[in-house]
């Protein structure tokens, strides 16, 4: 066994109870980091990583029916996004957890922010 061989194989992920075993390739981490505009998601961003999940959904699974994945796409994107960013190792979920917490924070005081 080489020294990289680690990096070999299939990206590993769950998302709403499904485990992924997904072929993530360069294009694919191009298109979800190439989604942003300073740091900000726009629409058309959006509508970016999703057809980018989409496609990489249909290259993982070809056997599987392209209707359902792409609504199991449609109703999980914020997690996939989540989900995608924590196994590239862009984020952590502690740090994904602490920004949620933070949006949510004035909202539990009941002030205003």
């Amino acid at each position: 066994m080489g020294r990289f061989n680690q990096y070999l194989g299939k990206t590993e992920m769950e998302v709403d109870g499904q485990k992924l075993e997904l072929d993530v390739k360069l294009k694919d981490m191009k298109a979800m980091m190439t989604s942003t505009k300073s740091g900000q998601l726009t629409e058309e961003g959006i509508d970016k990583m999703a057809t980018a999940f989409k496609e990489l959904m249909k290259r993982s699974y070809p056997e599987e029916d392209e209707n359902e994945m792409n609504a199991f796409v449609d109703k999980n994107l914020l997690q996939f996004i989540t989900e995608f960013s924590i196994a590239m190792k862009w984020t952590t979920r502690k740090d994904v957890e602490d920004s949620f917490l933070e949006g949510k924070e004035p909202n539990k005081r009941g002030k205003k922010a």
